[in-house]
Parts: structure tokens; C-alpha cells; sequence
């Protein structure tokens, strides 16, 4: 299964597109979005401590694709997963299985209106994408310009 539920980022994992308000706009020094204040990388929690004052401090962080809800160096939760800008890979396999019913229950030959049910990984919300985004031959095409592959077995 492909989990291509973030956003596009560069080379360095920079998100290219703010996942949770869709802005496009970044300095080269940015950490957080212009319009929304999110945040445009996606670093694992790294070692925790607390200072004197109770204030958490994360050390030895990573930065991690949009997608990646654990990170792949010290198996640490992510920032979009502890911020639910993602949601965990169990809810994220139960509506695309959701998905691959309504779907399965509708004429498989037109494409079907996102608009039934489908979350929205950038806010955890069920979403209404009535205005441009459908799902056809399991391929999710976004309007704001990314492409998701949803691959069921």
C-alpha cells in the first residue's frame, strides 16, 4: 500500500505546499507557514527532556517525508502525526477501505464524487471536495495539484 496522503517537498523534506492551507510561498529561511503558522517540515519528536521550567526541549530530530507518520531513523511519531496534519496509518487503511466500498456500491465505470465521506488528511475532518476533486480507477487527483495512488489489496 502507498500512503501518498502529504504534501510535495524538496530534497532537504521542505514541504513545497503547506499541508494544512494549501500556500505555496516560503523564504529559503522559513520553519513555519506564512498564512497559517504550520509547520512546513515534518521532524520525528527525537529525545524529549524537560528544563527547569517543565518546557520541553527535542533534541537529535530528523526530518521525515510529509507522509511519514514514524520516523525511519530512531522510530520516534512524527510533528504531522502529534498534530494530526496526518492520521494513523489505521484510520488512514479504514477510509480508503470505506473509500473502495462506496465506490465498489456505485456504477465503477463513472468516476465517483469525492464528496461522500472522504477524510481530509491536512485538517482530520471528513471532506467536501464538491469543487474538482474526484476519485477514479483508485487514483485521487487532487486539484491543488498533487496526485494520491491509493492501492487496495
Amino acid at each position: 500500500m502507498f500512503y501518498n496522503d502529504g504534501v510535495p517537498f524538496d530534497e532537504n523534506y521542505k514541504m513545497t505546499k503547506c499541508p494544512i492551507c494549501g500556500n505555496e510561498e516560503f523564504s529559503e529561511k522559513a520553519l513555519f507557514c506564512r498564512i497559517c503558522g504550520s509547520d512546513i517540515y515534518n521532524y520525528c519528536e527525537g529525545d524529549v527532556e524537560t528544563d527547569a521550567d517543565g518546557n520541553e526541549i527535542h533534541k537529535n530530530q530528523h526530518p521525515c517525508p510529509s507522509n511519514a507518520r514514524y520516523c525511519e531513523i530512531c522510530g520516534k511519531p512524527t510533528t504531522f502525526l502529534k498534530k494530526n496534519i496526518l492520521v494513523t496509518y489505521k484510520d488512514f487503511q479504514a477510509a480508503n477501505e470505506q473509500t473502495a466500498t462506496d465506490s465498489a456500491s456505485t456504477d465503477t465505470t463513472a468516476e465517483a464524487s469525492a464528496d461522500t465521506g472522504i477524510v481530509d488528511y491536512a485538517t482530520n475532518e471528513t471532506a467536501d471536495y464538491s469543487s474538482g476533486y474526484t476519485v477514479s480507477n483508485e487514483t485521487a487527483d487532487y486539484s491543488s495539484g498533487y496526485t494520491a495512488n491509493f492501492n487496495y489489496q
